[in-house]
């Protein structure tokens, strides 16, 4: 387990470029929201600026 996973598995909140850190390359993301209302924005945000700088996730 690398640095980053390890600090997301002791709590249940994180910031979104944790989060964005912790999707692999490869994997899925899924999210549900009410009309927008609930959606993860800043995690999806981070999500895309991650792979706009390193290329990663990829598929």
């Amino acid at each position: 387990m690398d640095d980053v996973a390890a600090a997301a598995v002791g709590g249940k909140v994180c910031d979104a470029a944790t989060a964005a850190a912790l999707v692999g390359d490869g994997r899925s993301v899924a999210s549900t929201g009410v009309i927008g209302w609930i959606t993860p924005d800043a995690v999806l945000r981070a999500i895309g600026e991650r792979f706009e700088r390193l290329g990663s996730p990829a598929t």
